[in-house]
């Protein structure tokens, strides 16, 4: 079961939003395309097998987030204005030219951390890029912004310890701006300076077989098609059209979902950070997630989390009938027990079935649902 997978999100004010990622247990690799073959009968949710879809459902979400990272966490030390507090620039002569992307626009896993940060992730295809000038006939154009079509080849790729990212993915369309003074030579047809790192806006993947490995554990990402939309010290907004994940020998998979993330300091005191993850459908209120074993359920509710203490302390996730969507099947609330274990908190949880009469109580710890009659309820 997809049961070990955990995940801390934060926007900081410097450094953008950040996905952290941590798996636990077992491990799985292969060549060829990651693609699902189990089960598409709609899932028939019941006592003994409720957890496990909530698992499933919620793991899979946070097992493509290594692939996401890169793109929404700037190297440190690159400070980002939200874009929509730039001020309007009026160019006296504005234009577009495309070039190929040169061959030093490559990442390093050491441009994020010189101890754990390894690898590359190198950028490939065509850049188009939107300029502007302030005297007409000038020379060198200003880059507005840039656009991209091609390819992102990801080799070993590590952020911090984070898990290593390998592979290729396809970019139908990606827009970004760069984080230093991004200037074009037009009589060269280049980019003279380093225009620093891109500041991604919008970016459109897909990918047949990414392995993302930590240790000695790994999983793969398949049949992936995401849209993903960023605003730095705001939110991200993740539409996944489709994406696959084996995991211990199991393929998962998840359709037409929506992942929303917002976050930003506790208030009033501001002693910490929390993160706001609200999932849903991209054109419908539910998403779709597909069990090898027991098949399709439709899910979408959202989480609240704060660090400290580095948990989820409030939140619901409902799943509804494949068959019948707008019938509940069960429901879960998050809570805070900050008494649990001599004092170390854990979040604890409570499960009402809809198809039957029964309730459970526990706690979640590193993405797994643990039942514990001790554990206080929660009030939904």
């Amino acid at each position: 079961m997809l049961k070990c997978f955990k995940v801390s999100i934060s926007i900081a004010a410097v450094l953008g939003l950040m996905f952290l990622f941590m798996a636990c247990g077992g491990s799985s690799s292969g060549g060829g395309s990651v693609t699902y073959s189990g089960s598409t009968d709609p899932a028939v949710a019941d006592s003994t097998n409720a957890t496990f879809l909530a698992e499933g459902a919620f793991g899979i979400l946070q097992g493509g987030f290594p692939l996401a990272g890169p793109f929404v966490t700037p190297p440190p030390g690159i400070i980002i204005t939200s874009l929509s507090a730039k001020p309007l620039v009026v160019y006296a002569e504005t234009t577009t030219v495309t070039i190929a992307l040169p061959p030093e626009a490559v990442y390093h896993g050491a441009d994020y951390d010189d101890f754990y940060g390894t690898g590359s992730l190198d950028l490939n295809g065509d850049l188009t890029l939107h300029l502007g000038t302030y005297s007409a006939g000038a020379d060198t154009w200003e880059i507005a912004y840039a656009e991209m079509d091609g390819s992102i080849v990801f080799d070993n790729f590590r952020v911090d310890d984070g898990p290593a990212v390998t592979g290729r993915v396809t970019v139908p369309f990606a827009q970004f701006q760069f984080s230093g003074e991004a200037l074009f030579e037009m009589s060269s047809m280049s980019i003279p300076d380093d225009p620093g790192f891109p500041i991604w806006q919008l970016l459109q993947m897909t990918f047949t077989n990414i392995t993302v490995s930590d240790g000695g554990e790994s999983w793969s990402l398949g049949e992936g098609d995401w849209e993903m939309e960023v605003l730095f010290d705001s939110y991200v907004s993740l539409d996944i059209n489709s994406m696959t994940v084996k995991y211990q020998g199991d393929t998962y998979k998840l359709e037409d979902t929506n992942l929303y993330v917002e976050s930003g300091e506790v208030v009033p005191l501001a002693v910490g950070s929390y993160t706001d993850y609200t999932i849903s459908g991209i054109d419908a209120e539910n998403g779709t997630f597909y069990h090898p074993e027991l098949g399709v359920i439709y899910f979408s509710g959202y989480v609240y989390e704060e660090n400290p203490p580095g948990d989820i302390i409030e939140g619901e996730l409902n799943f509804y009938d494949a068959a019948n969507e707008g019938i509940s099947q069960f429901f879960i609330y998050f809570g805070y027990d900050e008494a649990y274990n001599g004092g170390e908190g854990a979040t604890v949880y409570e499960l009402n079935m809809d198809t039957e009469e029964y309730y459970e109580i526990g706690y979640f710890i590193d993405g797994t649902f643990i039942k514990d009659p001790s554990a206080p309820p929660v009030i939904g």
